[in-house]
C-alpha cells in the first residue's frame, strides 16, 4: 500500500480508526502509522471514527485530526472542525 501511495504523493490522507470483520474490532491505526511514516510530503491526516469504542490514539501520526463523534473513547483525539 504505501508504494502505491508513495507513486501519487498525496498531500492528505483520510482514514477510519477501525472496522468491523467477522465478529470483531480490527485498528487500523498501526497501518496508519506506517504509511504516514513512508509519506514525506503528506500535511495532513483525517481519521474518522468509524467505530466510537475502539481506541483511539493518534500519538505517533504527525498532523492527525480526528472528525466525528465525542465519547469518553475519544477524549484525547484532536478534533477539526
Amino acid at each position: 500500500m504505501l508504494e502505491r501511495f508513495s507513486q501519487i504523493q498525496p498531500k492528505v490522507i483520510v482514514s477510519v480508526n477501525a472496522v468491523h470483520y467477522n465478529g470483531r474490532v480490527h485498528n487500523h491505526l498501526d497501518k496508519l502509522r506506517q504509511v504516514v511514516a513512508g509519506l514525506e510530503d503528506l500535511q495532513k491526516v483525517i481519521v474518522l471514527p468509524f467505530v466510537p469504542e475502539a481506541p483511539c490514539d493518534l500519538t505517533g501520526i504527525p498532523n492527525a485530526y480526528a472528525l466525528g463523534f465525542s465519547t469518553p473513547a475519544m477524549s484525547s483525539w484532536r478534533t477539526l472542525v
